[in-house]
C-alpha cells in the first residue's frame, strides 16, 4: 500500500480543482507541508499564526512601505509558515519586487492567486486535500500521545517530559512557573550556546529580565499559541518562543523554546500541546499535596497552641516531623501586622525564607490572621541570659529587614524561654495575650517582651477585674476623685513619679512641667493619700494600682 504524504506547496501547484496557481518566488520551498490555511489581513496577527500555516492575503496588507513588505515577509518565514499566497489583479497586477525578492532569500514559497477565486475557495480545498491525507500525521500525533503518557507514570515526570519533548522538536527548552520563574530546563546535546552561559539556571529564579517578559498577556483569552521573543548574544540574535501551560483557564507556567537548531513545525507544536497537558497535570498534583501538607502542619500547630495533644511521645514526633526540636529551649515571637492580603504575607514570608538561610537559625513559623509566629529554638545548654541577648539580636535585624523592605507591622512579642516543650503551646497564647495587654496599656515600644510587663500580665490574667477596680479604688480613689474636679492630673504625676524611679527632675522632665510645679503636686498627693512616702509596702501598693489603672 502506497504511503500517504502530507499535503505539499507542490501538490497545491497541482490541483485540478484550483487552476492558474503559479509559483513567484521560493521555489526552493516547494516540499514545506501544509497543515493549515489562514487568511492574513492584519500586520499584529503573526502571534496566532502557526508553523505549517499557508496565509492568504488580498493584498491590501502589503500596500505600504518596502520597508513593512520586507518585515512581513521575515516575519511568516521565522514562524516556518508553510508559504503565502497573494491574490493579483485586485490592488495590482503584479507582485512588487521587494516581497519576491524577500521570499526568494528567505525560501519562502510565494504562490500568485487568480482574481476569480475567492481566498475562502482557496482554503476550503487546501483544507479538504489536508483531511484526506491526515493518517500519517494522526499516527505521529498518536505517538507523541503515547511517548507523554507513558512517562507520567514514572518518577521525575516534568525532567522526563522535558527531555521526550526536546528531543521531540530538536531545541533546548526552559520551563518556568507561573510566576516566570525557573521550574526545570532541557538542554539538547546539540546545542550552539551552553545554557549556563545564557542563562541563571538557579531553580526558583527568574532567569529573564523584565523587558523579555514585558506585554505578555495575564488574562488566558487574550493569550496567543506562542509568543515570540529575540535575545541577542554576541551580536547573534536568537529566536525564543514563549508557549503558555493552561488548563481548565488557569496558566500553570510557561515553555520558553530556543529555536537554535530548527524552526519549530506544525508537529512540534502538537508535542508542545501535549506535553502541556501533561506538565499542568503534575502542576496540579504537586499544588495540591502541597497545600494538604501545609493544611497539616497548620493542624499541628493548631492542636499544639490549643494544647490537644496529650500524649507526650505524639507530641515529640509529631513536633520533629514539623521541623520543632524537643529537646531545646524556644523563644516564641508574635509579630502583629497591621494588614492583612495575600501579597502582603508572601512578601513577609520570602523576607522569612532568606533570613532563615542567611542566619541558619532552624527556626518556624505560622500565619494566623493578621499574625505571624516564630518558633526560635536554642540549645538547652545555654543560660537563659544567653538566649535572650541572641533571640533579641535575631529580632532586631529581622525588624531592620522588614524596614528595608518597607514592610510596615504593629508589634512584636516576645514571651518568656519555654523550657519545657510541653508547655510551648501555652507560650504562644503568652504571647498573644501580650499583644493585647500592650494596646491596653499603651505601651509605646514596638517589642514587647514578656518580662517587662509581666506585672501587667499577671494582674489582667489572675485577678478579676471587678477585684482589680476595688482595689484601684482603695488605693488611688482619692486622687481620681481630685484629678475629676481639678486639672492638677495627680494620677499622672504620680505614675511619672514611679516611672523616674522617684526622682523629682526626671519626673518634672519627662511630664513636661517645672520643677516646682510637679513639686507642689507631690505634696498634694502626700496630703490627699495621707502618706509622706517613707513606707516601701504602701509605694508597692501605688505602683500596683497605677498598673491596674492602665489594664482596665
Amino acid at each position: 500500500m502506497k504511503k500517504k504524504t502530507f499535503f505539499t506547496i507542490k501538490r497545491l501547484l497541482e490541483l485540478k480543482t484550483i487552476k492558474g496557481l503559479s509559483l513567484t518566488a521560493g521555489k526552493s520551498g516547494i516540499d514545506n507541508s501544509i497543515y493549515n490555511a489562514n487568511i492574513i489581513d492584519n500586520p499584529d496577527s503573526f502571534e496566532w499564526f502557526n508553523p505549517g500555516d499557508f496565509l492568504m492575503s488580498s493584498g491590501y496588507l502589503f500596500q505600504t512601505s518596502q520597508t513593512t513588505q520586507r518585515k512581513i515577509i521575515k516575519e511568516l518565514a521565522e514562524r516556518n509558515c508553510a508559504g503565502l499566497g497573494i491574490k493579483i489583479h485586485r490592488y495590482w497586477d503584479k507582485v512588487p519586487e521587494p516581497i519576491i525578492d524577500e521570499c526568494n532569500k528567505l525560501k519562502l514559497p510565494l504562490i500568485t492567486i487568480p482574481y476569480n477565486y475567492s481566498l475562502s475557495q482557496i482554503s476550503n480545498e487546501i483544507n479538504n486535500e489536508i483531511y484526506f491525507r491526515e493518517n500519517s500525521l494522526l499516527n505521529r500525533y498518536k505517538k507523541i500521545q503515547d511517548s507523554f503518557t507513558n512517562c507520567s507514570f514514572e518518577k521525575n515526570v516534568v525532567e522526563n517530559i522535558l527531555k521526550i519533548l526536546g528531543s521531540t522538536i530538536n531545541n533546548s527548552i526552559l520551563l518556568l512557573d507561573s510566576k516566570f520563574q525557573l521550574l526545570n530546563y532541557f538542554e539538547h546535546s546539540d546545542e550552539i550556546y551552553k545554557m549556563e552561559d545564557l542563562f541563571d539556571l538557579n531553580i526558583r529564579t527568574k532567569c529573564f529580565d523584565q523587558n523579555f517578559l514585558i506585554d505578555i498577556p495575564a488574562k488566558i483569552e487574550k493569550l496567543p499559541v506562542s509568543i515570540k521573543r529575540v535575545l541577542t548574544i554576541n551580536n547573534r540574535e536568537i529566536i525564543c518562543k514563549i508557549f503558555p501551560i493552561v488548563y481548565s483557564k488557569n496558566i500553570y507556567g510557561y515553555f520558553i523554546v530556543l529555536e537554535t537548531l530548527k524552526k519549530l513545525d506544525y508537529l512540534d507544536l502538537i508535542a508542545i500541546e501535549n506535553a502541556s497537558l501533561f506538565v499542568s497535570l503534575d502542576r496540579i498534583k504537586t499544588k495540591q499535596i502541597e497545600e494538604a501538607l501545609v493544611k497539616e502542619k497548620e493542624n499541628f500547630f493548631d492542636d499544639l497552641i490549643q494544647d490537644k495533644i496529650v500524649s507526650m511521645n505524639a507530641l515529640k514526633s509529631l513536633s520533629k516531623m514539623y521541623g520543632l526540636d524537643p529537646d531545646k529551649k524556644y523563644i516564641i515571637a508574635t509579630i502583629s501586622l497591621n494588614s492583612y492580603n495575600k501579597t502582603y504575607f508572601t512578601n513577609i514570608i520570602n523576607i522569612l525564607s532568606s533570613f532563615y538561610n542567611i542566619k541558619n537559625t532552624g527556626f518556624q513559623y505560622i500565619c494566623r490572621r493578621s499574625f505571624l509566629i516564630l518558633f526560635i529554638p536554642y540549645l538547652s545548654s545555654l543560660s537563659d541570659k544567653k538566649i535572650c541577648t541572641l533571640s533579641e539580636d535575631l529580632i532586631n535585624n529581622f525588624i531592620e529587614e522588614l524596614h528595608k523592605q518597607e514592610i510596615d507591622f504593629n508589634k512584636i512579642a516576645i514571651g518568656p524561654i519555654c523550657n519545657d516543650f510541653s508547655e510551648i503551646g501555652k507560650t504562644v497564647l503568652i504571647t498573644m495575650d501580650i499583644l493585647k495587654l500592650a494596646v491596653q496599656i499603651k505601651y509605646n515600644k514596638q517589642i514587647c517582651r514578656f518580662k517587662d510587663i509581666q506585672s501587667f500580665y499577671f494582674l489582667s490574667s489572675s485577678v478579676k477585674i471587678d477585684d482589680l477596680k476595688i482595689f484601684y479604688k482603695r488605693v488611688l480613689g482619692e486622687l481620681e476623685k481630685h484629678d475629676r474636679n481639678s486639672n492638677d492630673n495627680l494620677v499622672n504625676t504620680l505614675d511619672y513619679y514611679f516611672q523616674a524611679n522617684q526622682n523629682i527632675s526626671v519626673s518634672s522632665k519627662l511630664m513636661g512641667i517645672h520643677r516646682n510645679t510637679f513639686l507642689y503636686r507631690l505634696r498634694k498627693i502626700k496630703t490627699l493619700l495621707n502618706d509622706e512616702f517613707n513606707h516601701p509596702e504602701l509605694l508597692f501598693q501605688y505602683q500596683i494600682a497605677l498598673h491596674i489603672k492602665k489594664i482596665i
